[in-house]
């Protein structure tokens, strides 16, 4: 907001001097700093609209009412709030629309200067019907077959309610007073196969065409209508269960098939892990032999330095001279077993730090790959 406050326009004024006398919205009082929408008195602006998509789908866009303007925005606002629908005010401004320069537009308003004459009064007396207003028709039964139809009225709540609820008294084309202020929310029946249960229509006469349920103004548990409703209502109930019961079918089979997939995934990773295993243990089968052939060299080599100390000790005369004879022939041979034998002794000592190491690393990879789960984990999913 500006300067710390949030100010929102509240629509809540019409005026009736509105071309061919019909109910126009004429201006609104500003609200300051909300914490949540505020109610208003019924008035609706296409100009800002947003809903549940059931409230469109209930509260079509009237087709038999070409080149209206004025009187448009309020008899739809009716609708909606006899079908139980209520109009916010929202707390805080979240669109702008330039009117001024909109409207001025000849691209924008262009329909306004070609619309058809005839077509516009015939709409106006549609609509004057509708909210039973001065000029509309005098028959009754033609008025409520109007209000009953496919684009007329909810049976929610009547249209005397919706008239002293908004304070515009369409019958009698008079203003019964300020309704800026703070409302006292009228209640209704809801229907009871839920707020988003769209009515059935004949769709070319648009006769209503379904079964009157008790929260219905039009109503009367002393005729048929108890009886069909009864009817109706336990035919809805079997067909929802039914429903119900092919939905839990359906996530029955998902559920399994996610299951079956589940174990084919294991199983693979349990084939890779046993395959893993295999070519570790060819791996530790070939590092074996390696070190019997390293075994075999270092006795070998002990042999080889239990001669030179026998020569070195003997206790007979010709001890030194043997001594000097076995070097001299074993010199050579001597230092390259020596070199021999450091070598793998070395490879032996860091292959086994390496085997060491190799096997800690497939048991880390053999958790990921191969995983040990629960019974009861394999079977919850």
């Amino acid at each position: 907001g500006v300067n710390g406050v949030f100010e929102v326009p509240n629509l809540c004024m019409v005026t009736l001097e509105g071309e061919f006398n019909m109910v126009r919205n004429w201006g609104a009082k500003c609200l300051r700093n909300m914490k949540k929408p505020k109610l208003t008195n019924a008035i609706w602006g296409a100009g800002l609209s947003f809903s549940k998509c059931h409230a469109e789908r209930k509260v079509k866009v009237d087709p038999h009412t070409p080149n209206i303007f004025d009187g448009e925005e309020f008899s739809k606002a009716m609708r909606y709030w006899t079908f139980g629908y209520d109009i916010y005010s929202p707390h805080r401004v979240y669109v702008l629309h330039d009117y001024n320069i909109s409207q001025a537009d000849p691209l924008h308003f262009g329909w306004a200067v070609n619309k058809k004459y005839k077509d516009s009064k015939e709409s106006v007396f549609r609509l004057k019907t509708l909210l039973e207003m001065p000029e509309g028709s005098t028959d009754p039964a033609y008025t409520l077959a109007l209000q009953q139809s496919l684009y007329g009225l909810g049976d929610r709540r009547t249209l005397d309610q919706a008239i002293a609820f908004s304070g515009i008294d369409t019958k009698n084309r008079r203003i019964l007073g300020n309704r800026c202020g703070n409302l006292d929310y009228v209640p209704f029946v809801e229907h009871p196969w839920g707020p988003d249960y769209i009515p059935k229509y004949n769709t070319t006469t648009e006769v209503y065409m379904d079964v009157r349920d008790p929260g219905s103004i039009y109503f009367n548990k002393d005729g048929d209508m108890l009886e069909a409703w009864i009817r109706a209502d336990a035919e809805m109930q079997r067909t929802r269960r039914a429903i119900q019961e092919q939905r839990e079918k359906v996530e029955q089979a998902k559920k399994a098939a996610l299951l079956l997939e589940f174990q084919r995934q294991i199983q693979e990773a349990q084939h890779l892990a046993q395959s893993h295993n295999s070519d570790n243990n060819h791996n530790s089968n070939n590092n074996n032999n390696g070190e019997l052939h390293a075994q075999s060299n270092a006795e070998s080599f002990n042999e080889q330095l239990r001669l030179a100390k026998e020569a070195a000790m003997g206790s007979n005369e010709d001890g030194l001279l043997n001594l000097a004879r076995f070097i001299p022939h074993h010199k050579i041979y001597i230092i390259g077993l020596a070199a021999i034998l450091s070598f793998f002794l070395f490879r032996l000592y860091f292959h086994k730090n390496l085997r060491m190491a190799g096997r800690l690393q497939h048991s880390a990879l053999g958790y990921l790959v191969n995983p040990i789960y629960p019974d009861d984990a394999v079977k919850v999913v």
